[in-house]
């Protein structure tokens, strides 16, 4: 075998062994939202211009008119939607995994082959590695997807473009350029960092050729330009798109966790999970720091200006490691100290793979994390609309009884909605039911992300206009007290009695993970009274009153509890 068709074999392999790592459960709960759309989109062969999932959005913001995010994400994505759905009209969900699987391999293997072509093997596989270890931490069944394939293959056809002298050798790239970008405007609004990207290169043709501007230098300015402008022509427009990104609300921002700022979210989610960021983040800086002097300026724009964008918001971390080719090539590795280096890195891919894992690979379907028994029970038993749903389960909701319109879903259209979203789930206001007419709620009980309890579940349980009709694996689903809802809960209520098990069992939960939680000592106490676990209640109020000194209301309560149980224990 010839040296080249070893090569091949290898890359083959590589990419196989990748394929199968990265063949893991879709969790992404956007992947839904998108699927219904491109599935709505394919039956209509039209783009929406009014929402069709939920009965809280028509087709504007009806709190800020002005707002351009509700038709910017009803029109953004729809060609990546459709593939979504093609895809998964094809072969279902096993066919979205391969999709997302065979990406991620290609874009690792490109990594680890053009850093080797610019560095060396040691660094190419330690760069290929971590960005591995950065898939394995993320959901990518969205359309971000394709904007990390377009990105990597933008930043290597403007490589070969400006890297050739004559006209003859980048001509075969003068189709691919403008193609890319005008497919990619329609796939996903990262299309803008492909535009950033482009006009670093064409400023850098400008200002390298300034001098002796030839005719193949011209049409190659021409072509960037060109392609710069040719995503306008896509059905939300480059205007919705600045709109989007500068009109958000902070509220929705700070709890979302792709808007959230890198250091916000570190210290949120901690450094171990976020290793292979941390790392490829300080070997560009160290790279820009060391070789700043001796970088092409295109590569300095290129590097930096993502390093400094993947600071202000965590979806843009992925787009750091996709240039890490160019990172590699600027790192230097003194030839006395390439086994330290090589030990060392190889160590820290050690610790990752201790401290982050991979997913457990071969799974070619959507994770467990979903209420399927609640769903069933809705469809099988018909309540009556409008129905209030936990925000992550939007998506998968319309996905599966599509015959219903939902509150919200990940698309988060109307901000000022995810704010009331959260206002009911977590504090002891409903006027949002009654405000919005809704006869159907179905959240979970326990919030595995704060692991904590959603009050909105006792709020119900004790609000004697509604009844718990299921409860599942952290569901549950309420019925308002109306005419469409009254055979539903003859027939399906569950006792009072028995929801409080339900709750105390939760709040034991959460007061594993949050022991000196206050609210919740004193909840579960007042719950376990009702059960008539006077013993347990009294053990929670006093974990109360160590928590909480000052406050008088554990030692009044444990009074009361006293008097009741001398009462009914005379003797």
């Amino acid at each position: 075998m010839s040296s080249r068709g070893v090569r091949l074999f290898g890359f083959l392999g590589l990419f196989g062994i990748l394929f199968v790592l990265n063949s893991y459960a879709i969790a992404d709960g956007d992947y839904f939202w998108h699927l219904n759309t491109g599935q709505w989109i394919w039956e209509h062969f039209a783009i929406p211009s009014s929402d069709p999932f939920t009965f809280t959005v028509a087709d504007s913001n009806p709190f800020r008119p002005d707002s351009g995010r509700v038709q910017f994400i009803l029109k953004q994505y729809w060609l990546s939607q459709l593939v979504f759905y093609s895809f998964w009209k094809w072969g279902g969900e096993g066919s979205v995994v391969a999709l997302r699987a065979v990406i991620h391999a290609f874009l690792i293997s490109a990594v680890f082959v053009s850093a080797w072509r610019r560095a060396d093997f040691y660094r190419a596989l330690f760069f290929a590695s971590l960005l591995f270890f950065y898939f394995q931490t993320v959901t990518n069944e969205r359309p971000q997807l394709f904007t990390c394939l377009f990105a990597f293959l933008l930043v290597v056809l403007l490589e070969r473009i400006t890297s050739n002298s004559t006209l003859e050798m980048s001509r075969p790239y003068f189709f691919a350029l403008p193609a890319l970008m005008l497919i990619w405007a329609n796939m996903h609004a990262g299309y803008a960092l492909g535009i950033c990207i482009i006009m670093a290169y064409a400023v850098v043709l400008f200002l390298e050729k300034r001098g002796s501007f030839d005719k193949p230098a011209k049409l190659m300015l021409m072509l960037m330009l060109g392609s710069v402008l040719i995503p306008v022509f896509n059905p939300a427009g480059l205007l919705s798109l600045l709109t989007e990104l500068f009109s958000m609300k902070d509220s929705y921002q700070l709890q979302v966790k792709d808007s959230m700022s890198t250091f916000a979210w570190i210290r949120h989610d901690g450094i171990i999970n976020n290793l292979p960021y941390i790392i490829m983040s300080s070997l560009a800086a160290v790279s820009l720091g060391v070789s700043f002097k001796q970088m092409r300026l295109a590569h300095l724009f290129t590097i930096s200006g993502l390093l400094l964008i993947s600071l202000m918001a965590v979806r843009h971390h992925v787009f750091l490691f996709l240039v890490a080719p160019l990172v590699a090539g600027y790192l230097p590795l003194i030839s006395k100290l390439k086994l330290t280096v090589l030990i060392s890195s190889f160590a820290f891919l050690g610790l990752m793979l201790l401290k982050v894992g991979i997913q457990k690979p071969l799974v070619f379907a959507a994770n467990s994390n979903h209420p399927d028994g609640a769903i069933e029970f809705i469809r099988s038993t018909k309540p009556a609309p409008n129905v209030f749903n936990y925000y992550p389960w939007g998506g998968y909701l319309a996905h599966k009884i599509p015959e219903y319109q939902f509150f919200i879903d990940g698309r988060g259209l109307v901000e000022e909605h995810f704010d009331k979203h959260q206002e009911l789930l977590q504090t002891e206001n409903l006027s949002t039911l009654d405000e919005y007419q809704i006869n159907t709620a179905i959240f979970p009980v326990f919030s595995f992300v704060e692991g904590k309890v959603f009050p909105l579940a006792v709020m119900l349980t004790y609000d004697p206009n509604w009844a718990a009709v299921f409860v599942g694996p952290n569901s549950l689903v309420f019925l308002r007290r109306t005419s469409g809802n009254i055979k539903v809960i003859q027939r399906h209520e569950i006792p009072q009695k028995l929801m409080f098990t339900v709750l105390i069992t939760a709040y034991d939960m959460m007061l594993e993970r949050h022991p000196n939680h206050y609210r919740a000592l004193v909840t579960k106490a007042q719950i376990q009274k009702q059960v008539g676990d006077y013993p347990g209640a009294r053990k929670a109020l006093k974990r109360a009153q160590v928590v909480r000194p000052e406050s008088n209301y554990p030692v009044e309560a444990m009074r009361r509890l006293n008097q009741k149980t001398i009462r009914l224990n005379p003797n």
